[in-house]
């Protein structure tokens, strides 16, 4: 079983979730700062968040869609849009990863930053700065 959808704009980041044969969303950010969705029965993207600048990282945690951005920014959103939170962070953020610590049942969100900072959030919360030496 195959599907076919469209999007607007060239993809850079994809995030999936769900089963093919039951329901299942992707979420997609894409070069003209914005994110679709796709869900099982969809032919095209659906506009689900309009960004203030170009995506570094995204990654979904439950109903919550995290976003680095190349304006310093690290926000939290719902599946709908809606931003429920935003930090600037103090250096421009190179990549963004979800990690999934089993033993504690921890999602953390690890930002790298230029100026050598490894910065891990649980939800909005800094849990741990990490300082690199070269």
């Amino acid at each position: 079983m195959t599907c076919k959808a469209t999007l607007p704009s060239v993809p850079v980041f994809i995030e999936a979730d769900g089963l093919f044969d039951v329901e299942f969303r992707i979420l997609f950010a894409c070069r003209d700062a914005h994110i679709y969705m796709i869900k099982r029965g969809y032919t095209a993207g659906r506009l689900c968040i309009q960004l203030a600048a170009h995506p570094v990282g995204l990654a979904r945690i439950g109903s919550n869609v995290y976003v680095a951005s190349m304006d310093q920014t690290l926000s939290i959103f719902t599946t709908k849009g809606n931003r429920v939170w935003n930090m600037r962070q103090a250096a421009s953020i190179t990549t963004m990863e979800c990690i999934f610590l089993e033993r504690q049942g921890l999602h953390l969100i690890a930002l790298a930053l230029t100026n050598r900072t490894v910065v891990f959030y649980h939800v909005n919360i800094v849990v741990w700065l990490c300082f690199i030496n070269s």
